[in-house]
């Protein structure tokens, strides 16, 4: 499958995969999506980063038995987060692999605001 580039105030690629994702002349905020795996990367200071989001996420497991309650998203290909709600607090852990234990050690994690959990 070819590599499709589409314009906008930045670019949007997609392709596979197994497709080279191209770095020369791709801009900051550029986007790329495998569509094959539905993972999305974003070009940062000249590097495709894998970008988490949180729509791609579905619910798999919750613990509200205490007052600090817990939350256990996964997504297709085993990326994840807990979400830990505290009062009118959350916080957050995302995780690439081994959901289920990290889930079982829930309690012992360390969680942090949102935008400081995203790798």
């Amino acid at each position: 499958m070819a590599v499709i580039c589409t314009k906008q105030t930045f670019y949007r690629y997609s392709g596979l995969s197994t497709d080279i994702k191209p770095i020369s002349g791709v801009e900051d905020s550029s986007t790329f999506d495998e569509l094959d795996t539905g993972r999305r990367f974003e070009m940062r200071g000249r590097a495709w980063q894998l970008v988490q989001d949180i729509k791609n996420f579905k619910i798999s497991d919750l613990d509200t038995t205490t007052t600090t309650k817990y939350f256990g998203f996964v997504d297709s290909v085993g990326h994840w987060y807990i979400m830990q709600l505290t009062g009118t607090m959350a916080r957050y852990r995302f995780g690439q692999s081994n959901y289920a234990a990290n889930w079982s050690n829930r309690v012992a994690l360390s969680y942090v605001n949102y935008h400081q959990a995203l790798p």
